[in-house]
């Protein structure tokens, strides 16, 4: 598992290589400074980690890749397949997309392993924590979004568009339907047995 880790590893770097190449692409073509926003999932990992004792910082770290890595491959493989979004992110997004399906399965394998291995009390405290990390991930982040119409000519009313677009029976139900895979390896692996987690 860990030689499998570094491919993936390796993989992610890759990604990152790619779409630091586009940004600056763009930048170049349009002349639009890319706005830096630091990702709202990464403040709620630091919360998640300040919540709880020092000693379980690695497993809620470890548990917010293994969510991220099973929500991700849905909105990859919608992705390329999109007209509206530009043929350099599709094609960024397919290559990606392949990586992603590998990189799914083995985080799925890897909570099939270590999830029977937690003693029940551990299972009850990072089970509470579970919907915050699959929130971090598929929750539109408001503020970011009107931070980034903020930056582009002719948007007047930046907050009141992001709160028109994103209403909440629309978001609701995205977010179910992206969270369909990880919520399956939850169910499969018996998570939802304990009542509390399942509250």
């Amino acid at each position: 598992m860990k030689d499998d880790a570094f491919k993936i590893y390796v993989d992610e770097a890759g990604h990152a290589e790619m779409s630091h190449a586009l940004m600056r692409a763009t930048e170049e073509n349009t002349g639009v400074k890319p706005v830096r926003i630091r990702p709202a999932f990464l403040k709620t990992l630091d919360q998640l980690v300040e919540s709880e004792e020092p000693e379980f910082a690695s497993l809620i770290k470890l548990l917010f890749v293994i969510i991220s890595e099973t929500l991700i491959t849905g909105t990859l493989v919608k992705l390329p397949k999109d007209e509206s979004v530009q043929r350099a992110v599709r094609d960024l997004a397919s290559d990606h997309a392949s990586d992603e399906g590998r990189h799914h399965a083995y985080f799925r394998q890897v909570f099939e392993y270590l999830w029977p291995r937690l003693p029940g009390a551990l299972k009850q405290k990072m089970g509470a924590l579970l919907p915050e990390m699959i929130l971090a991930f598929l929750q539109p982040d408001a503020k970011a979004l009107t931070s980034m119409l903020q930056h582009c000519r002719g948007f007047r009313l930046p907050a009141k568009i992001v709160e028109e677009t994103l209403s909440f029976e629309s978001t609701l139900a995205s977010i179910r339907a992206s969270a369909t895979p990880t919520m399956r390896m939850l169910r499969d692996n018996h998570v939802f047995d304990d009542p509390g987690i399942v509250e």
